[in-house]
């Protein structure tokens, strides 16, 4: 399963437009691994599950609380509830998987360096997909390499603006840029566990390579958040790591980093106009067909006055409008809850038009549109728990290997719970995935510390 996650967009987007793709990976993995976990339990019966029971008693009551509001009366239909069902609670049981799922420090280890390797193909991707659009154009590269999907992969050839130019949508091996963004980041948090902690110099190299390499093509994927949301996570990553000065380049590479990034594009033209002109003194040559050359422009600004309203954009005007005013209008709609999935994305399949249902973005929102204040209590219940025992477990670990993973998982999870606020996040692929599954290897986290 963890093999399969980075390449699962490419699947779906293969098999674009039918709408179960989407859920292919639920079908060959994830249900087989239930069934095979659950179906065996002299496995796991005699290993005592050593999981918080007021986080498990919030998953508990959230997930009896979504099959009763199933039965909501201002459920359109029993499809929609159906879907909502499935997003709520069909990755909530990964935490038991993840808890059983390593037994020893080296299987961990050999799982971290797994990841650490398979992250290089999205974002080795996504550089390439980055470099072609500005190269041969946004549309026409982004349709060569996705066909029919391009559409739906760059969410309708979005792009946004950034002082003088331009950022597009990079999907790269998912099936939108949200989606690889999400990876990204917790590709980044592991890579910087293994950076921190690996004790080969070889292995060392190369996370410090993976992490620098992760932390770039973040900038690249088209995402604004990501300029907000990967320094977080970096300096997040660096306070919890308390090596003081020697985490000072790591911070100082995200400012260079960054600044590549937007400057990126302008290279990328003058080498294009370099190629034109080269064309142009060198008839002998083949020449391939360009636009007339012209001059170079900077397609990103990082004055301090555009970066300022990108900022404000992003943690000002979001906050307040996706963030403060959705909850308020949830609150508005009733304290009681519509019902299961009628809030849920993925839930307007189930309608005769898609197109007629509007959500709220904001992930606590959605919890109070579908669940009521009862539902946010036991969303909340379940989130301050898992930081609050997820913390304490950070602090508890004395193996370097060990405290490095619960430092990256963590944070991690700190972040994307205050990142809901912005989006549906673990609703998402590949996060639904790993928020859940690395909570369990969290709390398994201090007997492979003892091991």
């Amino acid at each position: 399963m963890v093999c399969y996650i980075p390449i699962a967009g490419v699947v779906s987007l293969w098999l674009t437009p039918a709408i179960w793709a989407k859920e292919i990976s639920d079908f060959l993995f994830i249900l087989p691994a239930y069934l095979a976990f659950f179906g065996h339990p002299k496995i796991w019966r005699s290993v005592p599950l050593r999981i918080p029971r007021l986080f498990l008693s919030a998953m508990g009551g959230l997930a009896l609380l979504v099959i009763l509001e199933a039965f909501n009366p201002q459920v359109i239909n029993w499809r929609m509830a159906a879907i909502g069902i499935k997003v709520w609670l069909f990755y909530m049981p990964l935490v038991i998987l993840g808890y059983f799922w390593l037994e020893t420090r080296s299987e961990l280890l050999k799982v971290l360096r797994l990841l650490v390797v398979l992250s290089w193909v999205p974002a080795t991707l996504g550089f390439i997909e980055f470099v072609g659009c500005h190269w041969f154009g946004y549309k026409q590269f982004m349709t060569l390499i996705y066909g029919q999907a391009a559409v739906g992969a760059t969410q309708g050839f979005a792009l946004f603006t950034l002082g003088n130019g331009t950022l597009f949508r990079i999907p790269s091996t998912f099936a939108f840029s949200t989606q690889y963004m999400n990876y990204l980041m917790a590709a980044l948090a592991l890579s910087f566990a293994f950076m921190q902690s690996e004790q080969s110099p070889r292995w060392k190299r190369f996370g410090t390579l993976t992490f620098y390499w992760i932390l770039f093509a973040a900038y690249l994927c088209g995402s604004r958040a990501a300029f907000a949301v990967t320094p977080v996570m970096v300096v997040a990553l660096c306070l919890l790591d308390k090596n003081g000065v020697r985490d000072i380049p790591k911070v100082l590479g995200v400012i260079f980093l960054m600044f590549i990034a937007l400057k990126l594009p302008a290279m990328i033209l003058s080498v294009k106009v370099f190629v034109q002109n080269i064309s142009l003194v060198a008839p002998v040559l083949p020449s391939p067909t360009y636009p007339a050359p012209g001059l170079p422009k900077e397609t990103a600004d990082i004055s301090l006055p555009v970066w300022g309203r990108m900022m404000q954009s992003l943690m000002v005007h979001h906050s307040y409008n996706v963030g403060y005013m959705s909850i308020l209008t949830a609150f508005k709609g009733g304290v009681l809850g519509k019902g299961t999935g009628m809030n849920t994305g993925a839930a307007r399949y189930a309608l005769p038009d898609p197109s007629m249902m509007s959500g709220f973005e904001n992930y606590y929102a959605k919890t109070i549109a579908e669940l009521g204040v009862l539902g946010l209590g036991l969303v909340m219940t379940c989130f301050s728990s898992l930081l609050f025992y997820g913390f304490r477990i950070y602090r508890e670990m004395s193996q370097p290997l060990t405290r490095q993973v619960a430092g990256a998982i963590f944070a991690l999870l700190a972040i994307f719970t205050i990142y809901n606020f912005k989006g549906l996040m673990i609703d998402l692929d590949p996060m639904n995935i790993y928020f859940w599954l690395l909570a369990g290897v969290l709390f398994k986290l201090p007997v492979l510390d003892k091991t």
